[in-house]
């Protein structure tokens, strides 16, 4: 990975043409001295914009590399949320908005719902 980056930035966007095109966006700009942040991993079982919110706080500093953003949310990711992902082409997904929307869609049956009234009424009192 670490190799990939650095052809990147120096501008090679096939750093290794025995893997083919393996970019979302072929060509993106990269951020000069990146350093991956160490994600908290999405597994697709818990609430997806706890997950947004927290990989965009690590983010924050590179956001105006919308596409590397992008494509770095995979590195966040595992077993079905990462297969999920894999499954998108870059049409699909081309703003940071649009990943946002489809992931929140596709896991929202994860999302924390508050408690209705009727169940707050019915609670006991601990």
């Amino acid at each position: 990975m670490e190799e990939m980056i650095r052809a990147l930035q120096a501008g090679d966007a096939r750093p290794d043409a025995r893997y083919g095109d393996c970019s979302l966006f072929p060509g993106m700009r990269l951020p000069p001295k990146f350093k991956i942040p160490k994600f908290k991993i999405y597994e697709g079982t818990a609430d997806p914009r706890h997950h947004l919110r927290h990989y965009r706080g690590k983010m924050l500093q590179y956001w105006e590399y919308e596409k590397f953003v992008i494509h770095s949310f995979q590195d966040s990711l595992s077993g079905s949320a990462l297969d999920w992902f894999m499954s998108l082409k870059a049409e699909d997904i081309p703003t940071w908005e649009d990943l946002s929307r489809k992931f929140t869609d596709q896991y929202r049956y994860c999302a924390e719902t508050p408690p209705t009234l009727l169940e707050l009424s019915t609670k006991e009192m601990a």
